[in-house]
């Protein structure tokens, strides 16, 4: 909690060697001690996802936090996720829509559930040299990379063929999930305990 009572999360992420974002969540893991144990007497209430919503996140630009894949039974590490009501961008705080909000929950949902993003940027998503999509066969994947409508990032708006998936890096009112994502999250569900 900041001094003003505003609940504030980290964040950070890197490219790995595979070439897939990973996500820092030591952070985001202290929430999950919220849940119910995965010892509780009524262990239906455990077999759930701890979601709250912070005020904003100390890394520039992140608007969600989730581990990939989350753990849905008892409380502790990777049993929780986070979205962002405000958004920092420098100094600068901006807010986000309820809508903007529920696409966020609904991405990080995905990533709970197994979802990697449908392209990850290499080096970075200024400058990138190299598009990594997430393996699935009936996501399309980004193969932009240049920043064509000059923004400062190759994103929404540079034709990236999966800018409308729900799981797409950058959040601009997507509607999408593939049935192979769909496949992937109900496979996640049928290996955990819930």
């Amino acid at each position: 909690m900041a001094t003003d009572d505003q609940t504030i999360c980290g964040a950070g992420e890197h490219v790995n060697s595979q070439g897939f974002e990973e996500v820092a969540t030591g952070d985001l893991d202290r929430w999950g001690n919220f849940g119910f144990p995965s010892n509780d007497p009524s262990p239906s209430r455990a077999h759930a996802v701890d979601v709250f919503i912070v005020h904003h996140f100390t890394t520039d630009g992140t608007v969600g936090l989730s581990p990939r894949p989350g753990q849905l039974l008892g409380n502790g590490p990777d049993t929780a996720l986070a979205c962002g009501a405000f958004v920092k961008l420098g100094n600068t705080l901006s807010p986000r829509s309820p809508d903007d909000i529920g696409l966020v929950l609904a991405h990080e949902l995905g990533h709970f559930l197994g979802l990697l993003h449908t392209t990850t940027f290499e080096p970075n998503n200024t400058a990138p040299s190299k598009a990594t999509d997430d393996g699935i066969s009936d996501t399309p994947a980004c193969t932009v990379l240049t920043d064509t409508n000059k923004d400062g990032v190759v994103g929404v708006g540079d034709g990236c063929q999966d800018q409308g998936n729900v799981m797409f890096y950058q959040a601009a009112g997507q509607t999408t999930i593939t049935p192979g994502q769909a496949k992937v999250m109900q496979n996640m569900l049928s290996v955990q305990e819930h």
